[in-house]
């Protein structure tokens, strides 16, 4: 067991697959906290939520008595992963929550799949004989990875793998079951995904902000976690996902980060190209750090 007394990692939960972190007092969760969230956006209202959520608890115990307790974002996005994390992985949902739902994509969003994403994946299939590779990251429970796996095959388009990653095991473990809770629906009625759409997907634990993906896609869906990242580490992220981008291929952002959070950030990458007002970008060209620039606002 790995024992924490005083932490200085980056906002990445230490049990990522592995054992818990082990807390030993209070002050122990609270460096935990202060060090998880040094790379987030200083102007968050979440680490000063939390902190007063779980004040006046006197042990680690105490604390997450409380989170399990109590009305928390945490606990209400995680749903059934939410039982199997580990103390630490329940803090870092509530600095970075894992909100996410089914077809959570504009209309015009899903016009440019079917008019110009799909047929890119099929003359892509034509030219490599291969199928395409998609990521969907951070994939939460894999509600997003399922929605677009049934999507493409919706749409007649069956040649494709896609990967879900993220940094917390317990919502990796949750979107290997297949299953998940569909909105709107009482939370025992959960929606059960056929075999052959999880035969076209994987999840895996991975953390962005530790280090590079270790092969290229077609195209990168990275919706709802940029805009939680300090101005730093989000151009750290972004440069990794242009780096995991083939020439040609496409990055899905939410429009949030692309037009409220980062504005400055996204004007200046040289190496991609915006699609009309669409949170979505074509990567033009490989990729070199010295191509773009980060802009401070």
């Amino acid at each position: 067991m790995l024992t924490l007394t005083c932490p200085h990692h980056p906002w990445y939960t230490l049990s990522m697959g592995k054992q818990p972190v082990v807390f030993r007092t209070r002050d122990d969760v609270y460096a935990f906290i202060h060090a998880t969230a040094r790379n987030l956006d200083p102007g968050s209202r979440y680490k000063s939520e939390l902190m007063q959520l779980i004040d006046g608890a006197r042990t680690p115990q105490d604390i997450e008595q409380c989170l399990d307790t109590t009305p928390n974002r945490g606990r209400l996005f995680a749903g059934k992963a939410w039982h199997t994390m580990s103390l630490d992985d329940k803090l870092v949902c509530n600095l970075v929550t894992n909100e996410t739902e089914p077809n959570r994509f504009t209309p015009s969003e899903f016009c440019f799949f079917e008019e110009v994403l799909i047929p890119h994946f099929i003359r892509r299939v034509t030219q490599t004989q291969r199928p395409v590779q998609i990521l969907s990251l951070p994939c939460s429970m894999g509600v997003e990875v399922y929605t677009l796996a049934g999507y493409f095959l919706e749409h007649y388009f069956h040649r494709f793998r896609i990967e879900g990653k993220d940094n917390l095991y317990a919502v990796i473990r949750q979107a290997r079951t297949g299953t998940f809770p569909y909105p709107g629906c009482p939370r025992d009625m959960t929606v059960h995904i056929s075999a052959d759409i999880q035969g076209r997907t994987s999840f895996d634990v991975f953390d962005i902000t530790r280090g590079d993906l270790k092969k290229q896609y077609d195209a990168i869906f990275h919706r709802n976690l940029l805009a939680y990242f300090e101005a730093r580490t989000a151009t750290q992220v972004l440069s990794s996902l242009i780096r995991a981008l083939r020439p040609g291929g496409y990055l899905i952002f939410d429009r949030f980060v692309v037009d409220q959070q980062y504005p400055a950030l996204f004007r200046g990458m040289t190496t991609l190209e915006r699609i009309g007002a669409l949170p979505i970008f074509q990567k033009t060209r490989d990729a070199k750090d010295h191509d773009w620039f980060f802009e401070s606002q």
